[in-house]
């Protein structure tokens, strides 16, 4: 396995956008591990499936999903349907934290996020890496804020995306979602006992970037 920074958090901390900014200033490969919990979800959501469905009638389902990232134009697909804006809704997020419950779901990206760091140094981010993806890996950060704040950042990001949901709305989905992914059986979010802990709330991108570069020693 190359060198992988995991970095780990709550939605609306910062993760993927400071894990990109990261991947490009080192040079390395960078995973959204949460574009494909979302992509899985809203397959599995299609196929008329609930939390309450059966891991074997899910791992059936997914023995023929394919989930492809084009690194040449930045874009998810979906059995081969360009889902990159799809993925980043209100209800992706909410189907990903109903579907990431899942042991069927979370071996059938086991697999397809440990081969990203086969051939290529790696930034991967979401909310079990550190912990279950890439326990040996060689930094891991975990990142947090107010849920206020974080609640700001998600709607601002559900703006540009032209919802129209609220602030109140964002804040109420965040809630929920970290309820979901804190309580799980399975996985469940929560910083790797070797991670470097990072409060964004009153950091700047560029503040962040800077702190976790210092963190790993960067030159």
């Amino acid at each position: 396995m190359k060198r992988v920074i995991a970095i780990d958090g709550p939605a609306g901390s910062g993760k993927s956008t400071i894990a990109r900014m990261i991947a490009e200033r080192l040079g390395f490969d960078y995973l959204d591990t949460g574009a494909y919990y979302r992509a899985v979800g809203l397959k599995l959501r299609d196929a008329g499936f609930d939390g309450d469905a059966l891991d074997e009638d899910i791992s059936r389902v997914l023995e023929s999903t394919v989930v492809d990232f084009d690194r040449s134009n930045k874009r998810f697909y979906l059995d081969g349907r360009d889902v990159t804006d799809a993925i980043r809704t209100k209800d992706a997020g909410r189907y990903s934290s109903i579907f990431s419950k899942k042991k069927s779901v979370r071996d059938f990206l086991l697999l397809i996020q440990r081969r990203f760091a086969d051939n290529a140094d790696l930034v991967a981010e979401g909310r079990d890496m550190g912990t279950v993806v890439f326990p040996n890996a060689w930094k891991k950060i975990f990142l947090t804020a107010d849920v206020y704040c974080r609640a700001s950042r998600r709607y601002e990001q559900f703006k540009e995306m032209g919802s129209t949901v609220t602030e109140a709305d964002a804040l109420t989905d965040l809630v929920v979602r970290d309820k979901l992914d804190e309580e799980r059986q399975l996985a469940p979010l929560k910083k790797a006992s070797d991670a470097f802990l990072l409060d964004t709330s009153k950091l700047s991108v560029d503040d962040t970037v800077a702190a976790i570069l210092r963190f790993i020693d960067y030159r």
